[in-house]
């Protein structure tokens, strides 16, 4: 495998193998984009084959984070994958803080890539199924992840519709209110 550096965060290579996922870590990278469809080649791996993992983690919010950098620190030779279509990460117990006014949005928001523990390699897609008797996770698009392990915590996304007393930040009313649900879209009306 020749890793040719485009910039200082990005690199490229010729098609690499399952068994050089290891060398790639050790280079320091966190992240993989394979550009070449499965099935160009017979004599190609499968994006599947060079995504096996020892243990997989759906979701990088705060659990999911801990959770694999815990794992690490118990075993440092661990190969966790971790799986969530977002770019950004939100601190989700900051949300409280923002909800009283103590902070802003952006102190809680990071750029993904950059809160993922060093060793984690990151498969930017969601989840469209859970296979577990093959230990297979498959992802939109019908991609399919492999595992030795399997750890799922995804989060919540919530119904803010079936809150019926719920209405925008800054409305005015006498009913009560639940300004989570447009706290991401109208933080200035919390800090008025």
């Amino acid at each position: 495998m020749q890793l040719r550096k485009l910039t200082a965060e990005m690199s490229v290579s010729l098609q690499i193998t399952a068994s050089d996922l290891s060398a790639i870590q050790t280079a320091g990278f966190r992240s993989i984009i394979c550009n070449r469809p499965d099935g160009e080649g017979s004599d190609l791996p499968t994006f599947s084959e060079i995504e096996a993992a020892d243990i997989v983690i759906v979701g990088a919010g705060a659990a999911g984070l801990a959770t694999a950098s815990s794992l690490l620190v118990r075993d440092h030779t661990l190969d966790i994958a971790v799986i969530d279509p977002a770019d950004t990460h939100y601190y989700q117990p900051g949300w409280t803080m923002v909800g009283a006014g103590l902070c802003k949005q952006v102190a809680i928001a990071r750029e993904m890539a950059a809160v993922l523990p060093r060793k984690v390699h990151w498969i930017k897609a969601a989840v469209a199924a859970f296979e577990p008797d093959s230990h297979v996770v498959i992802l939109e698009g019908c991609r399919v992840v492999r595992y030795r392990r399997l750890i799922v915590c995804p989060g919540l996304k919530l119904d803010w519709h079936a809150f019926t007393h719920a209405r925008p930040a800054g409305d005015a009313g006498t009913a009560p209110t639940i300004d989570a649900a447009t706290l991401r879209f109208h933080e200035r009306s919390v800090f008025k």
